[in-house]
């Protein structure tokens, strides 16, 4: 998942740098792609990220967020 964030995402990712005491716009829209990757709710996920991302970028980070999504559920070793 973070290497694929890593290949699409327009400018350099970073989570909580220090600089920042908020929440900044790219944490708050990964939490929203992942809660519509966890739905399995395709068409909200591609409503958020059109503007910046093209389609192949949408479909490889989507499956790599349904991909984390199922390794991380519950009851998985």
């Amino acid at each position: 998942m973070v290497e694929a964030i890593g290949h699409v995402w327009p400018d350099p990712f970073a989570v909580a740098p220090p600089c920042c005491p908020r929440v900044s716009f790219d944490e708050a829209l990964l939490a929203a792609i992942v809660g519509a990757a966890a739905r399995g709710d395709r068409v909200h996920f591609d409503w958020l990220t059109a503007e910046m991302l093209g389609g192949d970028a949408r479909e490889m980070l989507f499956v790599a967020l349904e991909n984390f999504i199922r390794a991380r559920a519950p009851g998985r070793v």
